[in-house]
């Protein structure tokens, strides 16, 4: 039904939506712009990532922007949904507005059926509050985060576990703490939610999470991006 909704809306969407068809030749990547594949593979620079459109094209048609809010002065985040040869995709993207509107994050899931994963969201974002005051990085992110996790902080990607424990050691701080306060959450199919939200305390920025429902029945951190 949201679909249908969608493609019925475009053509009187005034919020940036794109209705004629197009591919991604048509959008200016930064030089050192990141792509995350959903197999969890890293495409670093422009470049890279010009060059696997070119052998994995997917074009676009009904656009639309679901979700926009800036993240600083120079960044926004947005999460997004498009149509591609007839089959729904939603993506979450970080655009340079200082710099020609470039896109320097890009993630891309196929979308499914609309369901509703509040509740379990609720209770796993409830977990990395409590477990993030409890000044132990290391209990946090093996708790919650998946383990090929990437964390993204437009810098060279972070990936697994293991490497984001000593990136996240200033949360050991006993005087560090921190609030997530979700803004806008998108269910994009059985296993994958994604979420932007404000942070409060010690950080006071936005943040961006993707979900991954795991084999084990729980929710877990696929990515993880503050700027």
């Amino acid at each position: 039904m949201r679909l249908l909704t969608l493609l019925l809306c475009l053509a009187c969407a005034t919020h940036n939506a794109q209705t004629t068809p197009g591919t991604h030749d048509a959008i200016s990547y930064g030089a050192i712009a990141v792509k995350i594949l959903e197999d969890d593979t890293v495409l670093s620079g422009k470049d890279e990532i010009v060059q696997f459109y070119q052998s994995h094209p997917l074009p676009l048609e009904a656009v639309e922007t679901l979700f926009r809010v800036a993240a600083n002065k120079q960044f926004q985040y947005e999460i997004g949904a498009f149509i591609s040869e007839g089959e729904p995709y939603k993506q979450v993207i970080i655009t340079d507005t200082e710099n020609a509107n470039t896109r320097v994050f890009e993630f891309i899931a196929r979308a499914g059926a609309d369901k509703d994963f509040s509740a379990a969201i609720d209770r796993r974002r409830a977990q990395w509050i409590a477990l993030c005051n409890q000044h132990n990085a290391q209990n946090l992110i093996n708790t919650l985060y998946a383990e090929n996790t990437i964390y993204y902080n437009h810098r060279p990607v972070v990936k697994t576990r293991e490497a984001l424990i000593p990136v996240y050691q200033y949360m050991n701080n006993p005087q560090y703490s921190l609030q997530l306060s979700p803004l806008h959450v998108e269910h994009v199919n059985d296993t994958m939610v994604f979420e932007i939200g404000q942070c409060s305390g010690s950080y006071n920025g936005k943040y961006i999470l993707i979900w991954e429902k795991a084999e084990d029945g729980e929710w877990y951190v696929k990515i993880d991006s503050n700027i």
